[in-house]
């Protein structure tokens, strides 16, 4: 489709997928783009990356990670982050690469996908039901617990 190629992300795309994730923090309203010395560290290890590429120019990725749920007795594979750009939006760019990575994930064993999207983002809910993903867990709370709340509960955890 459109000479796009679909393939497993290298090192050598690092650069370019930390592009791709400060556009896409910045429809979030956050300006941070991830350190490439990071996304190296982690990458195969911690998360797997899937890239659309034209021309050897990176315009679309998708971030995962497998995690095994001893409750259930199986692993399930979480998406992290699907991002095109946005040049290349509207072109099946991003249907094309989730079907790609759940494809390689499921030769790999996994029979189980999940994925959070904000409530408020309708479209990215309108593609992601369209290409097959139900929406389930209404009744779930999202809970963090990071900065000055972390330090708090360590501070607070020590006696």
């Amino acid at each position: 489709m459109f000479d796009i190629i679909y393939r497993i992300a290298t090192r050598d795309d690092i650069p370019q997928i930390a592009d791709l994730m400060l556009a896409l923090n910045k429809t979030q309203g956050d300006d941070t783009r991830p350190a490439e010395s990071a996304l190296l560290e982690h990458l195969d290890r911690d998360y797997d990356a899937y890239i659309a590429e034209k021309n050897e120019k990176v315009v679309a990725a998708c971030l995962g990670t497998k995690m095994f749920l001893p409750h259930m007795g199986l692993s399930r594979y979480d998406v992290m982050a699907i991002h095109v750009l946005d040049e290349f939006r509207r072109l099946g760019i991003a249907k094309e690469l989730m079907k790609f990575t759940v494809k390689d994930q499921y030769d790999r064993g996994l029979r189980f996908f999940i994925l959070q999207v904000l409530a408020t983002n309708t479209s990215a809910r309108r593609f992601y039901k369209k290409i097959g993903f139900a929406e389930r867990d209404a009744n779930f709370h999202r809970c963090v617990l990071a900065g000055s709340d972390l330090e708090n509960y360590i501070e607070n955890s020590n006696g």
